[in-house]
């Protein structure tokens, strides 16, 4: 009689753990650390009048999340950047920096490390949208625009860009109406920016979400450096694996490949770039 009732019992446990939806909102914990590893490498090459400038990329920074306080509608984190670890070659010219070498952190690759062991507060909705509760960065935040492109890049690939942005990579929430096997398309069109995404959703075990994503970002961004007029426009093609926490919307590791190919025009004369680079995100 046992074996007959434990038989049902196993098949409807089995079915549960099939069945399982995902989280509405992203769910974390007081006192909550989450820690997220993310390694850089690639190669960015731009041409001007005949002449080749190559940027090869090697970086690896951690950041730390830490969950401050929790309501029903937002958490109140402090960010920071622990360590930064970058190898960078320009025109043949390496330059190396490591975050845990006193040195470095006082010579004069000094400004890579301004953010390290920097708190920053935020607070990040459960809808998964973040904005900084520090006026400082706040107000430094409205400086323009880098508008040498190299060193824009490379402020980007160390991570010193934009922290609301960087957070909310963290995180997902897959749509309610999705289930495994599922394929849907998104797309965001915000000022300069232009990004058509499409997911798929390949396997689930252990409440742990296996997507593959593809994605194009169009840039039309327009500066102006010493008087004169940039007009960059670059397309990155994506290709990325990513896996999620259906429970939590925390992501788990996401790996990607971006294809960079276009052109700054300055002064009348066209720019070409183009790259690749590929990037590997953890967290624990």
């Amino acid at each position: 009689m046992k074996k007959a009732i434990l038989i049902p019992l196993a098949i409807i446990v089995s079915i549960g753990c099939f069945a399982q939806k995902q989280t509405t909102k992203i769910v974390l914990t007081g006192n909550q650390s989450l820690k997220f590893t993310s390694t850089i490498k690639g190669n960015i090459s731009q041409e001007a009048l005949g002449q080749s400038m190559d940027m090869d990329i090697d970086v690896v920074n951690h950041k730390n999340i830490l969950v401050k306080s929790v309501d029903k509608e937002k958490y109140k984190i402090d960010f920071t950047t622990t360590r930064l670890k970058s190898d960078i070659s320009l025109m043949g010219t390496s330059k190396k920096f490591d975050s845990d070498n006193k040195e470095d952190m006082n010579g004069e690759m000094k400004d890579f490390g301004k953010d390290i062991n920097v708190v920053k507060p935020f607070e990040l909705g459960c809808n998964n949208s973040c904005i900084s509760t520090d006026s400082i960065a706040k107000s430094s935040n409205t400086a323009s625009k880098n508008a040498d492109l190299m060193s824009g890049m490379i402020d980007q690939l160390m991570g010193s860009g934009n922290d609301e942005a960087t957070i909310e990579s963290y995180f997902m929430l897959l749509p309610t109406d999705k289930k495994l096997g599922d394929s849907w398309t998104d797309s965001l069109i915000s000022g300069d920016i232009k990004k058509y995404t499409t997911y798929k959703w390949d396997s689930l075990q252990n409440n742990i979400a296996v997507l593959t994503i593809t994605e194009k970002i169009i840039n039309n961004i327009k500066t102006e450096m010493m008087g004169m007029d940039i007009s960059t426009n670059i397309v990155n093609d994506v290709a990325e694996a990513r896996k999620v926490d259906i429970k939590t919307g925390v992501i788990i590791e996401r790996k990607s490949t971006v294809k960079m190919n276009g052109s700054a025009d300055i002064m009348g004369m066209s720019v070409p770039v183009t790259g690749t680079v590929i990037t590997s995100i953890t967290s624990e």
